[in-house]
């Protein structure tokens, strides 16, 4: 029996006057659309009910001079969706779904 799992994450970020301001996807990478961006690796994970994890993030690389650049820690919080399915898949006829999830996004420089 196959089962769901998780491949990499595919999501819009957007600032406070609610337009998009960059994009997350695999690394798990942060990048602004002044070309800037952050890669890191999980420090720590929160179980929550029905929805991803929430993450802290500590950066392992840093890219460009935007905001980004000195990023050293990005936390996940107050996340909503983004579980997979559950049951079992067919992977001759399943090869990937997208799931979709809300999250909070803080990012910390010293």
């Amino acid at each position: 029996m196959f089962a769901w799992t998780f491949r990499e994450p595919a999501a819009t970020l957007y600032g406070h006057g609610r337009r998009p301001v960059g994009i997350h996807f695999r690394g798990p990478t942060f990048e602004s659309f002044d070309g800037s961006n952050v890669t890191g690796t999980v420090k720590a994970s929160a179980t929550v009910s029905r929805a991803i994890p929430w993450l802290l993030l500590r950066a392992t690389a840093n890219q460009g001079d935007g905001v980004l650049a000195n990023v050293d820690y990005v936390q996940r919080l107050e996340t909503r969706g983004g579980v997979a399915p559950a049951g079992a898949c067919d992977p001759a006829e399943d090869a990937t779904v997208a799931v979709p999830y809300r999250a909070r996004y803080v990012f910390y420089a010293d």
